[in-house]
C-alpha cells in the first residue's frame, strides 16, 4: 500500500526493508530450499536444463559504502552501467566487456539529498556516445521538494558532467518516481510522476542528442477528473523500427505525438492509472514532437484492480525482436515483432502481447522485463520474496531462483542480442548489499537460442 509523500525518506527505506524481511521470514520453508549466498564467490542457482548461473556482490568486499536502489542499462557495444545510491551520493560501476569484468565504483555526483528506496532511486541509460544518469534530489525530500536532474559522461564513466535540470517546475518531481531509457540512435526519454498541478500526472522530457540537451517538459497523460496512481513507478521502453537498427550519428526521425503501441521506432510509456477506483496498467506510445493525446492510452489486460490505496506496483515491457537484414555496419539487423508487457494485478502477475489477451504468469510482486537472446527475459519477485528469472514464453516453473531480494531491475542491449543482466537488493545479506547476475551472454542475433513454442 502507498506510503504518503509526507513520510520521511529514511522511514520509507527502513519500512520497505522491514516489510520484505518480515515476509521472507514467514516463508522459511521456501528459503531453506534456496542456495546460500557466499560473500566471496556469490550465489548459484539452478536453471532448467542443468545450467548453473551465479550472482556476485555489486561492490567489492573492500568497499565500506552501503548501496541500495540499483538500476542498470546495457548498450549495443557491450557496455553495462549499474547505478545505485549510497546515502546521498550516486555511485556507478561499469563493465566494458558485457559483464565479464568490472571497474571500481565511482561517484557520479550529488546535489543535496538523494531520493531512493521503495522503487525510487537513480536511473541510468547507455547511448552510443554517452552514459546518462537521472535522479531526484532536493534539500528536504519526503514530499516537500525534489527536482529531476541529469548527469552524463562522454568517456564511458571516467568523468561526469552536470547536473542539468530535466524538470522545469520547482518540486514537480517530489514523488521521486521516474523512468529513463535510450535507443540505439542516442535518443532518451525520461518520464516521471509530476505534481506541479497538485494531482499526480504523467510527464516526460526528451533528449535527441545523448543527454546534451533536453526539450521542454510535456504532459504525457492527465487522468480525466483526477490524478493517476500516486506512487507506482512508470516505465519506458523503446520499440525499434521494423528495419536494421539505426547507426550512431543518424538524425533521429520525427514522430507523431500519438501512435498505436503496435507502431515501431517509438517509445512506449507504462504507468498505473486511476479511473473509477480501478488501478490498472496503461500504455501510450509517444514521439518527441509534442504532448501525447490521452485518447491513445490503452489499458493492458482485461481485468481491473479495484483498490482504495496505491499498491506500489509498476509495470514493465520488452520489445519482441527478430533478426533482420544488416545495415552494413557489422552489427546485426533487428526487426520488431511486437511488445510484451509484464505487470501485477492483485497477487498475480500477467503478460500480454500488445493489446492481446492477458496470460497469468505466476503469483508475485515486482515485475521487470528486457529484450534478449531467445526472447524477453522476465525478472520478478514471487510471493515468498524470492527474486526469480525466466525467458518468456517458458513457464514460470522453469525459473531460476536467485534467493530473497527486492528492488530488482533487468536490462539488455537495445538490439536484443544481449547481454542481459539483473540487479537486486539482497534480503539475505542485510541492508546495503546489492547483487548482480548475467542472465544471458551476448549472442549473434536476438533469435539465438530461441525456445520452441
Amino acid at each position: 500500500m502507498r506510503v504518503g509523500r509526507d513520510a520521511p525518506r529514511r522511514g520509507r527505506q527502513r519500512g520497505a526493508i522491514a516489510q520484505w524481511l518480515a515476509c521472507c521470514a514467514l516463508s522459511a520453508a521456501c528459503a531453506a530450499q534456496s542456495p546460500e549466498v557466499s560473500d566471496s564467490a556469490g550465489s548459484e542457482a539452478d536453471q532448467a536444463g542443468g545450467q548453473r548461473l551465479a550472482s556476485r556482490a555489486l561492490l567489492p568486499e573492500e568497499s565500506a559504502r552501503p548501496a541500495d536502489a540499483p538500476h542498470l542499462a546495457v548498450g549495443d557495444d557491450g557496455v553495462v552501467a549499474v547505478v545505485c545510491a549510497s546515502d546521498d551520493t550516486i555511485l556507478v560501476t561499469l563493465s566494458l566487456d558485457a559483464g565479464a569484468s568490472w571497474r571500481q565504483p565511482v561517484s557520479v555526483g550529488s546535489a543535496g539529498r538523494l531520493e531512493h528506496g521503495l522503487m525510487r532511486g537513480p536511473r541510468v541509460a547507455v547511448t552510443p556516445a554517452a552514459l546518462v544518469v537521472a535522479a531526484v534530489c532536493g534539500d528536504q525530500l519526503g514530499g516537500h521538494d525534489g527536482d529531476l536532474l541529469a548527469w552524463r559522461s562522454l568517456d564511458r564513466g571516467t568523468s561526469w558532467l552536470g547536473p542539468v535540470p530535466i524538470t522545469d517546475a520547482p518540486a514537480a518531481a517530489r514523488e521521486g518516481l521516474h523512468a529513463l531509457a535510450a535507443d540505439s540512435a542516442g535518443r532518451l526519454l525520461c518520464a516521471w510522476l509530476d505534481l506541479r498541478h497538485e494531482r499526480t500526472e504523467l510527464w516526460g522530457n526528451w533528449s535527441l542528442d545523448g543527454g546534451a540537451h533536453w526539450s521542454a517538459n510535456a504532459c504525457l497523460y492527465r487522468a480525466p477528473g483526477g490524478g493517476i496512481c500516486e506512487c507506482c513507478p512508470p516505465a519506458v521502453v523503446f520499440l525499434p523500427a521494423d528495419a536494421p537498427t539505426p547507426q550512431s550519428g543518424i538524425e533521429p526521425p520525427s514522430a507523431p505525438a500519438k501512435v498505436s503501441i503496435r507502431d515501431a521506432d517509438q517509445a512506449v510509456v507504462l504507468w498505473r492509472n486511476l479511473l473509477a477506483g480501478n488501478r490498472d496498467l496503461f500504455a501510450l506510445a509517444v514521439g518527441p514532437d509534442g504532448p501525447a493525446d490521452p485518447a491513445g492510452a490503452q489499458p493492458l489486460g482485461a481485468g481491473h484492480w479495484a483498490l482504495d490505496a496505491c499498491p506500489m506496483a509498476g509495470g514493465s515491457a520488452a520489445a519482441l525482436l527478430q533478426a533482420a537484414a544488416s545495415d552494413g555496419s557489422g552489427r546485426p539487423g533487428v526487426g520488431l515483432a511486437g511488445m510484451l508487457s509484464f505487470w501485477r494485478r492483485g497477487g498475480d502477475l500477467f503478460t500480454a502481447i500488445g493489446s492481446d489477451a492477458e496470460q497469468r504468469w505466476a503469483a508475485g510482486r515486482e515485475t521487470h522485463a528486457a529484450s534478449g537472446p531467445g526472447g524477453p527475459h522476465l525478472l520478478w519477485t514471487d510471493d515468498a520474496g524470492h527474486v526469480r528469472s525466466a525467458v518468456w514464453p517458458a513457464s514460470a516453473s522453469t525459473a531460476v531462483d536467485w534467493g530473497r531480494g527486492f528492488n530488482a531491475a533487468v536490462a539488455g542491449a537495445p538490439d536484443g542480442c544481449g547481454p542481459v543482466l539483473a540487479v537486486w537488493e539482497s534480503a539475505e545479506e542485510g541492508p546495503g548489499h546489492v547483487r548482480i547476475a548475467t542472465l544471458s551472454p551476448r549472442a549473434p542475433s536476438p533469435e539465438s537460442n530461441r525456445m520452441r513454442r
